[in-house]
């Protein structure tokens, strides 16, 4: 007979989160019993999933085939002699009629049918144990709350055949820790113990999701926090929580909806608690922070907690005077059994202990007052500034949505209202959050959303979640107008052709006072200048320059180092380096999460992403792990396209995708265009055109007809790279010049700065050395080159490209850039040309070098499509005489062998003549000869007679050469890491940069001929 409480239904290991372990220790004990017999106490607090556990062990064991008995200890039987072995054996007292007749007995009167003669523990562990024992098949005992097993039923358990590993019979206990005067040393349990865990914050913040998909963040925090990583209270919480409360703002300890499963749990020890003990765990449930409570306790106070102390709800420090709850849920079940008065003057009597000053002062201050008080919310509004300036959002927007609770005026309170989602839009990305606040602003006051902050939010979460930036435009705009001073605007009403006014003079006075402040005004513009970025369109950024023109922006930093170095960088940002510089400098962990996204967004066209990216990968993370979703997103697509111009593409696809995912999760559309673009601009790089074309169509079917017309440069710039790879260079030509036009640099196109190299290289290659040329110049007169040392290298890469002859010494200086090495793709491409250059010049042995650098750059970065190029140079360079071939080896010349090694793959003239920089006419004379020489007269059987004429001697000789210069290519370095973030991939390190005449076999001042023909 198999005895159990519960259903017998299927039960899957998943249904637990993060108990595998447990699951695979259960399943080894179950392994052990039938064999060697075992016992094992699963120990843990109240909600662990001690019992769950002990159900699926059950409903195992039991399809395994075996008996299964039950028990479970309760306070009200602890006092009931042997009341827990009654529970085991009472639904199968038929089996004791196997038993002698004293043995008999001494069970009956334990399970209380006898009263004649009292029953003896040891008689009773005598009669039990032979009772196990004469069990056909295999036995295992479950008594769960072993903590509260009556003494006797404990020393049977313990002293029984179980304590020796019968085979046969097994023990699954489960307790709670507490202590040691809680229990009887007979009643401790004396088997392996196995401690439950909490679950980690991931698996709690899956776990929440699970029960309640639409769970907004800030509560889903909030839960996760008070859980502790308890299982029950992660399961009880959010579905004990309304719709409305589940979708709202993050709730306090005391208005946390308790499931009765959970009050249950703690209510029982702390009503047994004296009324005084109860004030007092109501005054430490309330406290947040030193000075610590226990200070300010009277002696009886103090002497009062040792109960709760007992019973394990609190532990106690008498030197700090601190009192810490023993999991964060009987702090909440104290608040939950407290009156509501009792907490309003709780929270009073901590308010009047502590600095008007200090923060938790307007905290419990509000807390203790009934209604309105204007007072209060102004200082709870100077506690959101402070905490959002310390990088707590969270704590922001609780204290703006209090205050506007408790403003007198329903202007206020629609103020406050805006500034909360504001902060919410901001600094947690939280969209639809800060949708439903502003809809809360305009029911308290309808001229809300007329607003510059109301403007700011509405715009901001339109273009995020549409795209359609021209209505987020015409939104955003106007707002920002009405609330500059009238003195500042020409005509058209929004600027002043009379020069910049300082900070604070340019707003209207009839304006509201409250939301049209310096801040917000520039909060506004920092959004109309990522609107304009998005848009790249000429007359939006009209209008971005006509109000900018207006305004002294000295008092606001941040936006006018954002203006120098992203509206149009290419002449405005080398004055901005040493701002940027201290800027990046200044931030740290503490930082307001959008003031980083920022600054870090500055740094992006000056290649100085880097010098952020442990605080940008903490944001992706928290993102990631369900935290701020608009930082992380940003964080993501500043670090995926660094990562692409560092050469760590592995790392640049995680975080495109990563961040594509959050996009799409959260409702972010118009911020995947710059994930598409990096997923494309690698697969371009690396050869893999059916992605990229893919890529860069969904990009412009999405983009384009909402008038994101960066993605139209997006698109261009992968389909460069992807033509450049595959040596189309025509098309990579009218791909690039379709948005960069060569001589120029367009206002506020500063995606050119990182395309110039594309534009030289594709105008060069393609027969367009006057427009490669006014390039050049063009870089110069900026003076590009002092942007960074990618710049730097880009500069000198191109006029050494664009040389109207080849120039070894400007190759040189572009490889001797300081940190060219950082760059791997630009100097590969740099030295693939000089190792063109350098063969057609006929200094081979030099040409060799470069080129083998070349390829084992692309080869690392599987960019194969120019790895191919490099391979083809470098078979050009084989070591093979001009003369008559003897019998039996290649009859064909180096330059030859590359012209039919292209031919054989479908390539046509024109196509071979631009890979090779020939002319057509060069080409068909080389596969005349390459015809004749082989005895084909057609492309078709060029293929075979190639494999036929390499089989003969020069095969060994000329293949074993050239794959060994490709075997004998410099390696690039072992990775390192660059910082200490765990789980981020190591950066290998790059292959730095030797000054000119160095041992990289630089072209020498007089150089040996190798005597091969040249092109």
């Amino acid at each position: 007979m198999t005895v159990l409480p519960f259903a017998l239904v299927p039960h899957q290991t998943g249904d637990l989160f993060g108990r595998e372990s447990e699951f695979a220790l259960l399943e080894e004990l179950l392994d052990e019993i039938p064999e060697r017999g075992g016992s094992l106490c699963l120990e843990g607090r109240a909600g662990l999933g001690k019992t769950s556990l002990m159900h699926w062990a059950g409903r195992a064991a039991m399809a395994r085939g075996f008996e299964v008995w039950w028990a479970e200890g309760s306070l009200s039987e602890r006092d009931i002699p042997f009341a827990a072995v009654g529970q085991l054996l009472t639904p199968v007292r038929d089996l004791t009629a196997r038993l002698p007749r004293q043995m008999r007995a001494a069970l009956d009167a334990a399970l209380g049918f006898e009263t004649t003669v009292p029953a003896a523990v040891d008689s009773v562990t005598a009669a039990f144990s032979e009772l196990v024992r004469r069990l056909d098949g295999v036995l295992l005992l479950v008594v769960d709350d072993f903590q509260w097993v009556d003494a006797e039923s404990a020393e049977v358990l313990t002293s029984s055949a179980l304590a020796t590993r019968a085979p046969g019979v097994g023990l699954l206990a489960a307790c709670r820790p507490a202590p040691s005067s809680a229990w009887s040393a007979a009643s401790a349990p004396r088997w392996p113990v196995h401690r439950l865990r909490p679950l980690s914050g991931a698996l709690g913040r899956a776990l929440v999701r699970k029960v309640n998909p639409t769970i907004s963040e800030p509560v889903l925090n909030a839960l996760v926090t008070a859980a502790a990583g308890n299982p029950l209270a992660l399961v009880e919480l959010p579905a004990a929580m309304s719709a409305g409360e589940s979708r709202g703002a993050a709730p306090g300890a005391d208005t946390l909806p308790l499931s009765p499963r959970l009050e249950r749990v703690y209510s029982e020890q702390i009503l047994a608690l004296p009324a005084d003990t109860r004030q007092t765990l109501l005054l430490a449930a309330l406290d947040d922070g030193p000075p610590a409570l226990m200070t300010h306790l009277a002696e009886e106070e103090r002497t009062g907690l040792s109960a709760a102390e007992e019973r394990g709800l609190i532990r106690t420090d008498p030197r700090t005077g601190t009192i810490r709850f023993r999991h964060p849920l009987i702090a909440t079940t104290v608040l939950r059994l407290s009156t509501s008065s009792a907490r309003r003057a709780a929270h009073l009597a901590l308010a009047h202990q502590l600095n008007p000053n200090d923060d938790r002062y307007a905290w419990h201050m509000a807390a203790g007052l009934i209604g309105p008080d204007e007072e209060v919310a102004a200082l709870l509004e100077g506690v959101a500034e402070r905490a959002l300036r310390r990088g707590s959002p969270n704590l922001a927007i609780q204290s703006h949505l209090l205050a506007a609770q408790l403003s007198t005026s329903l202007d206020d309170r629609a103020r406050r209202l805006t500034r909360a989602a504001h902060v919410g839009a901001n600094s947690l990305g939280s969209l639809q959050q800060a949708s439903n606040l502003l809809a809360q602003a305009r029911q308290a006051q309808p001229a809300a959303l007329s607003t510059v902050q109301a403007a700011t939010v509405a715009a901001h979460v339109l273009m995020s979640t549409t795209g359609e930036l021209g209505t987020a435009h015409r939104m955003l705009a106007p707002a920002i107008t009405s609330a500059i001073h009238p003195a500042t605007r020409a005509t058209t009403g929004v600027a002043t052709t009379r020069g910049p006014n300082p900070v604070g003079t340019w707003l209207d006075p009839s304006a509201d006072s409250g939301s049209a402040t310096p801040a917000a005004v520039a909060d506004a513009l920092h959004h109309l200048l990522n609107l304009c970025l998005y848009a790249s369109d000429d007359r939006l950024w009209a209008t971005f320059d006509t109000v900018v023109a207006g305004l002294d922006l000295a008092d606001l930093p941040d936006l006018q180092l954002r203006i120098d170095t992203l509206a149009d960088p290419i002449r405005t940002a080398s004055r901005a380096l040493p701002r940027l510089d201290s800027a990046m400098a200044g931030l740290s962990e503490r930082t307001d999460a959008s003031r980083i996204g920022r600054v870090a967004m500055a740094a992006l066209h000056l290649d100085r992403v880097d010098q952020v990216r442990a605080l940008l990968l903490r944001q992706a993370k928290d993102a990631e792990a369900g935290g701020p979703v608009g930082p992380g997103i940003l964080a993501l697509s500043l670090l995926a396209i660094q990562c692409i111009k560092t050469g760590h593409w592995a790392e640049a696809e995680r975080c495109a995708r990563a961040g594509l995912a959050l996009c799409e999760q959260s409702g972010y559309l118009l911020y995947t265009a710059p994930f598409e673009f990096s997923i494309a601009m690698l697969a371009a790089a690396q050869g893999n055109s059916e992605a990229a074309g893919r890529t860069c169509a969904h990009l412009l079917s999405w983009a384009v007809p909402r008038g994101v017309r960066i993605a139209q440069v997006y698109a261009a710039h992968a389909q460069t790279i992807l033509a450049l790879g595959a040596g189309d260079f025509d098309r990579a030509y009218r791909e690039v010049t379709s948005v960069c036009q060569p001589g120029t640099f367009a206002p506020h196109l500063a995606w050119a700065i990182w395309m110039s190299l594309d534009v030289v290289e594709a105008a060069v290659l393609s027969q367009h050395p006057t427009e490669a040329a006014a390039h050049v110049e063009a870089m110069h007169a900026h003076q590009m080159g002092a942007l960074s040392s990618r710049c730097a290298l880009v500069l000198a890469g191109a006029t050494a490209i664009a040389a109207p002859a080849f120039d070894p010494h400007l190759f040189e200086a572009a490889l001797a850039v300081p940190d060219a090495g950082r760059w791997p793709f630009d100097l590969a491409r740099i030295e693939l040309r000089y190792g063109q250059g350098l063969r057609r010049a006929r200094l081979t042995r030099d040409a060799r070098h470069h080129l083998q650098n070349a390829l084992a750059s692309f080869e690392q970065l599987s960019a194969r499509g120019w790895a191919e190029q490099a391979r083809t140079e470098l078979l050009a360079t084989s070591r093979i005489k001009s003369t008559r071939a003897p019998t039996g080896a290649d009859p064909l010349t180096a330059q030859e062998r590359v012209v039919a090694h292209l031919a054989a793959t479908g390539m046509a003239n024109k196509a071979i003549a631009t890979r090779l920089q020939i002319s057509p006419r060069t080409v068909g004379a080389h596969l005349r000869n390459v015809f004749g020489k082989l005895g084909v007269r057609t492309r078709a059987a060029l293929a075979d007679a190639l494999a036929g004429a390499q089989a003969g001697a020069q095969a060994g000789d000329v293949a074993g050469d050239v794959a060994g210069d490709v075997a004998d290519a410099p390696a690039v370095e072992p990775g390192h890491a660059t910082d200490a973030v765990p789980d981020s991939p190591a950066h290998p390190a790059p292959r730095e940069s030797e000054p000119a005449g160095d041992a990289r076999g630089r072209v020498r001042a007089a150089p040996a001929r190798d005597g091969e023909a040249a092109s």
